[in-house]
C-alpha cells in the first residue's frame, strides 16, 4: 500500500504550484493524502539576480536532490525544464495532458496584435529561442531579456513601457490570464520548446507502487510518443535552455508529425519536419529531425 501522505516537491512560483496541485488533486481523488513542499531552485535565484541560464537543470536540481535524499516522494516540473538524462535512481513516472503548446504575444496596450506593432518594437522574453524567433519575424525589434515569475514579467512590461512580451500559452491559460493575450502563434510555424505545455512527474525508480498509481490517476499515455520525439531532438543536438531550438510533435491523419526549428549562431533559421515512418520509433524520428536541423538550409520560417 502506498505510504501517506505523499510529499510533492515543487517550485514556489504561482504557476508551479498550480501544476503541482493538479497532481495533488488526482491523487486525492484516489484517496491519497498529499503535502506540497515548495522550494526555491537555482533557476529561480538566477532569475532574481538577472543571471543567464546556461544548460539544463536550473529549475530541477534542488527538487531532484530532495527526491534522492528522501525529503520528497515526487517532483513536479514543466517538461520543457527537465533535462533529457535523469540522475541515477530517478525516473519520469507520469506526463499530463498537454495544455496549449503555443507561444503567445502579450501586448502592453490591450488588444494589440503582433502584426499591428509599429516600427522598432521592444519585446521582452527570457528565452533564447523566443528571442531568435522574434528577430526572425521582426529584424527591427529590440529583444530585452526579462526573467522572474509571470507576475514580475507583467509588472516589468508596464513599468518599462515595452511593447510586449512573448510567453508560453500554457502558463497564461493555467493562471487564468488569457484576456491579456494579443496573439497566439501557430506552433507549427512558430515552433515551441520541446515539451512545452506538458507537466512531468519525477520520482524514485524503485518506488514502483507510487509510480503505478500515478500512471493510473494522472498519466496521459498519448503524450508519451509526443514527448519522446520532441525531447529526442534536444538530446541529439546536445542542447539546454540556451539552445534556440523548437520541437513540436502532433498527429495528422493519425500519423505523428514532428517539426523542428533551430537558429544558427549567425542568426539564420533552419526548419524541417518529418512524419513517423512505419516501424520507426518516436525517438528515432526525433533523431532524424535533429540530423536534418544540423544540415538543412535556412527557410525564414520559425
Amino acid at each position: 500500500m502506498v505510504r501517506q501522505p505523499i510529499r510533492i516537491g515543487t517550485r514556489a512560483s504561482a504557476l508551479a504550484l498550480v501544476q503541482a496541485q493538479a497532481v495533488q488533486q488526482a491523487l486525492a481523488r484516489a484517496g491519497v493524502a498529499v503535502d506540497l513542499c515548495p522550494m526555491t531552485t537555482a533557476g529561480d535565484r538566477m532569475a532574481e539576480a538577472k543571471g543567464r541560464l546556461e544548460g539544463q537543470g536550473w529549475f530541477t536540481g534542488e527538487l531532484e536532490a530532495a527526491l534522492m535524499d528522501g525529503r520528497v516522494d515526487l517532483a513536479v516540473h514543466s517538461l520543457k525544464d527537465v533535462p533529457t538524462h535523469f540522475p541515477p535512481g530517478l525516473t519520469l513516472w507520469a506526463l499530463s495532458r498537454r495544455e496549449d503548446p503555443a507561444d503567445v504575444f502579450i501586448p502592453r496596450k490591450p488588444g494589440t496584435a503582433w502584426a499591428a506593432l509599429g516600427p522598432k518594437p521592444r519585446i521582452g522574453t527570457a528565452s533564447p529561442r523566443r528571442a531568435a524567433w522574434v528577430k526572425a519575424a521582426r529584424s527591427d525589434a529590440t529583444v530585452i531579456p526579462v526573467r522572474g515569475n509571470l507576475a514580475t514579467r507583467l509588472a516589468k512590461l508596464e513599468a518599462e513601457g515595452w511593447d510586449g512580451l512573448i510567453l508560453a500559452a500554457a502558463g497564461i491559460r493555467r493562471l487564468g490570464l488569457w484576456d491579456r493575450v494579443g496573439e497566439r502563434f501557430d506552433p507549427v510555424t512558430w515552433v515551441p520548446a520541446p515539451g512545452q505545455g506538458i507537466v512531468a512527474v519525477e520520482g524514485r525508480a524503485d518506488d514502483e507502487e507510487l509510480g503505478e498509481l500515478l500512471r493510473q490517476v494522472f498519466h496521459d499515455s498519448a503524450m508519451e510518443p509526443v514527448a519522446v520525439a520532441e525531447r529526442a531532438v534536444l538530446a541529439a543536438l546536445g542542447g539546454g535552455c540556451a539552445l534556440p531550438l523548437g520541437a513540436y510533435a502532433y498527429y495528422h491523419d493519425g500519423v505523428l508529425v514532428l517539426v523542428g526549428a533551430l537558429a544558427t549562431p549567425a542568426g539564420a533559421l533552419r526548419r524541417t519536419e518529418a512524419r513517423l515512418s512505419p516501424g520507426e520509433t518516436p525517438e528515432a524520428l526525433g533523431a532524424r529531425v535533429a540530423c536534418r536541423l544540423a544540415g538543412v538550409e535556412a527557410t525564414g520560417r520559425v
